[in-house]
């Protein structure tokens, strides 16, 4: 696995001044170089300093070694914030595909789902693409995690997307998070899955 933080002093404050640059700050991009269960990443310094930002975004490109021929969407990505353990996590996940629509419910888990994606009964080209948004992560409200993905087979024959929202019940800022292949460490991400976390700045100019 390799990791890449952006450390740097940021370049969107000139003068002690936030200018109007990008709005999204890119973070870290971590690429698995071989399996691995989960990806931990950490609020540090400069740039990576998380306090500093409304929203976190990761976007990831991803599959798993999970080989159920019945379940094309693979596995659940999950995720942990600050070591919570607990069972605080309530979520739902709507999702719909080439066999059906369908809707599952799961309530205060110690994990809260991401969403469904391509396992390793796709081709080996086959990643899903993942889209998650941690909301208002500085706030005292209880912290929001928003995904949304597209998963395919090698075919026609079955498609499918997510739709996801998590609750993590607390109050403290996020400042780690851990993001799980499985629940259960069974199964892992494949070599060459990718997170690209971003940082969201408030607009501080007219």
């Amino acid at each position: 696995m390799t990791t890449t933080v952006n450390t740097d002093v940021p370049a969107y404050i000139v003068d002690g001044v936030l200018t109007d640059g990008e709005a999204w700050v890119a973070l870290s991009t971590t690429v698995l170089t071989g399996d691995a269960n989960s990806v931990t990443l950490t609020s540090s310094t400069g740039a990576n300093d998380w306090s500093q930002y409304i929203d976190l975004v990761m976007i990831i490109n991803a599959r798993n070694d999970y080989g159920d021929a019945g379940n094309a969407s693979g596995y659940t990505i999950l995720t942990q914030l600050n070591d919570d353990s607990g069972t605080n996590y309530p979520w739902e996940r709507y999702y719909g595909s080439g066999s059906g629509n369908a809707l599952a419910q799961f309530h205060s888990t110690s994990v809260g789902a991401v969403t469904g994606y391509a396992g390793a009964i796709n081709d080996a080209d086959v990643f899903s693409g993942i889209t998650v948004r941690f909301v208002d992560i500085n706030s005292g409200k209880w912290k929001i995690v928003q995904s949304l993905s597209a998963n395919a087979t090698d075919d026609s024959s079955y498609q499918s997307v997510y739709s996801t929202g998590c609750f993590w019940k607390n109050t403290a800022a996020i400042i780690k998070m851990q993001i799980f292949a499985d629940t259960d460490g069974t199964y892992n991400f494949v070599a060459d899955s990718r997170f690209d976390l971003f940082g969201v700045l408030p607009r501080m100019v007219s």
